[in-house]
């Protein structure tokens, strides 16, 4: 009985210093959802994107900074090959300020800088998005309306 609960406790210890994994799930308004699973334990989270009827649509694996905050991306579409990868710059409040994105190739494709400002009576809110080509060339974007904050 005594080495039964040694054993017991030996194989509980890790399980509490581990950190736990983080799951949170979203439903949009054209009823699609998503599901995102954070382990901070290997600075990784994956979420997946459902739609409407319940099928899986792409699924984002990323690589996450100290703070646990996205550093890059890797998309999947439904059958599992890469169509995407992002690589992320963020600002001191942890908003994604750039994406820059490549093909499954490694291919430059565009480079997106986000604009936060206040809609609706919300702060931080992303009111603009300026994509500029994989020459760098600025794409012409019709602009959300709101007050942008001050460029950096």
């Amino acid at each position: 009985m005594k080495y039964l609960l040694l054993i017991l406790t030996a194989l509980c210890v890790p399980a509490f210093g581990a950190p736990a994994l983080k799951v949170t799930n979203r439903q949009f308004e054209d009823g699609s959802g998503s599901s995102k699973q954070v382990d901070p334990e290997k600075k990784q989270s994956i979420e997946s994107f459902i739609t409407g009827t319940g099928k899986l649509q792409y699924r984002i694996i990323y690589s996450l900074d100290d703070r646990l905050q996205p550093v890059s991306g890797v998309y999947y579409n439904a059958a599992g090959r890469v169509f995407q990868k992002s690589a992320y710059r963020l600002d001191g409040a942890d908003r994604i300020i750039q994406e820059v994105i490549y093909d499954a190739n490694d291919k430059l494709v565009c480079t997106k800088n986000y604009v936060y400002g206040t809609r609706g009576g919300k702060d931080n809110t992303v009111v603009a998005v300026d994509v500029y080509d994989a020459n760098g060339n600025l794409q012409a974007q019709p602009r959300k309306g709101g007050s942008p904050q001050r460029r950096r």
